[in-house]
Order: C-alpha cells, then structure tokens, then sequence
C-alpha cells in the first residue's frame, strides 16, 4: 500500500507498506479440498488504516495492521 495522508491538509504522512503471503490447497476429491494459508509472514507491523483530523495539529486514529496469522481448514461441497 502507498503512503497516506492523515488529515486534510497533506501536511502528514503514514508510510507505505507491503506484506507478504502464501496459501496452498489440496484436493482430496471432487467435494472436500484441504487448505493452509499464512499472512504477513515476516511478522512486519505497520499502519492499515487512518481517520484521518481535519486540520493539522488535530490527533488522526491509527489503526494496526494484522500481525503473523495462519489458516487451514477443510472446504466440503455438495452437489
């Protein structure tokens, strides 16, 4: 993601960010599939969203970003 602004006179600035993933699937057969995926695997801590004052000197909300996360699970279809 690209910097942002954090009020309304683009006097401040959050700094850009980028994340990195990974997922893998198997399926078992034509209705069940296994899953595994992880989320910002090196665990980098960043700003993902801003609410941004509405003049400079004014506190913005910061809001974190998700931190090292892992899924897996078991999708069944019916048909």
């Amino acid at each position: 993601a690209s910097k942002a602004d954090t009020d309304f006179n683009n006097t401040n600035t959050v700094p850009g960010y980028a994340i990195i993933g990974a997922g893998a699937g198997y399926d078992v057969n034509k209705n069940v599939n296994l899953f595994f995926e992880g989320r910002n695997l090196l665990n980098k801590k960043y700003i993902s969203n801003v609410a941004a004052s509405a003049t400079t000197g004014t506190s913005a909300d910061f809001y974190a970003g998700d931190l090292r996360r892992f899924f897996g699970g078991v999708r069944v279809t019916f048909n």
